[in-house]
């Protein structure tokens, strides 16, 4: 049996050469995504796995880099763990245009923005469907990529993740009044993640998206008086999963601009 050779730890110049390396992968698959090649969003998933997932000896490059504690861009607006409606917080849906543009990633152009430290931003929900069945941040890139084809293909899936990728959230979209099976939206919420990192680490980053031709209008449900609006306590824990206090998060003043 062949002996287990010794290993020599990075320095913190070929850390950072590595994260330079990683960040010019995610901008140019977001690049590739918005030119049309969606199913670039499994790339996507690998690189945003390798920046932040720990697990046993696995470390993440972020964490080496004594960078899980910096504050991330979140883009999502407040999601209300009690209502019965779909919730899918990083995603828009196209008004008037193609079948493929029915769900878009809305980059800059979203009502709120707030910072929260990167492990919290990583473990909050982004998507909840009629059925309760609720995904991180984490568990979607995790799925994506260790399952989906971003570094693996399983034999097997999250059954929970196929039922919301086909399953559209009940959404129905037309085409020339003839229903149109929608795109992604696991694909498009996969990039708006790589827009709130590339936002997050790259200085004077400005995202360069091809004009669509579409309006916007937000995924996240309009709640009646008594459906998941009750206010929530600032020092209880956010219902959107992130592990902080309701105040330090969705709770938080959005940032200007």
């Amino acid at each position: 049996m062949e002996s287990r050779k010794p290993k020599v730890s990075l320095t913190r110049e070929e850390l950072e050469a590595h994260l330079s390396k990683q960040l010019g992968f995610l901008s140019r698959s977001v690049d590739a995504f918005d030119a049309g090649y969606t199913d670039e969003a499994t790339r996507i998933a690998q690189v945003l796995r390798i920046l932040f997932h720990d697990k046993g000896t696995s470390r993440s490059l972020l964490g080496q880099l004594g960078m899980k504690n910096e504050v991330f861009l979140d883009t999502s607006p407040p999601i209300f763990g009690e209502t019965v409606l779909p919730e899918i917080t990083l995603v828009q849906l196209g008004i008037g245009g193609t079948a493929d543009q029915s769900f878009i990633a809305p980059l800059n152009d979203v009502p709120q923005k707030r910072q929260i430290p990167a492990e919290h931003w990583w473990a909050q929900i982004v998507i909840r469907n009629r059925n309760s069945h609720a995904f991180s941040r984490s568990r979607l890139v995790r799925t994506m990529a260790d399952q989906d084809g971003g570094a693996h293909v399983d034999p097997s899936i999250d059954s929970e993740y196929r039922e919301i990728a086909e399953g559209a959230f009940g959404y129905q979209f037309l085409a020339d009044g003839v229903p149109v099976k929608p795109n992604d939206v696991m694909f498009v919420t996969i990039r708006q993640i790589a827009h709130e990192v590339l936002s997050t680490l790259v200085v004077d980053y400005q995202p360069q998206r091809k004009k669509l031709g579409v309006g916007f209008m937000s995924t996240f449900p309009t709640l009646s008086k008594g459906l998941g609006s009750k206010k929530h306590s600032p020092n209880k824990p956010c219902p959107c999963n992130s592990g902080l206090k309701y105040k330090k998060c969705h709770g938080r003043p959005p940032l200007n601009g």
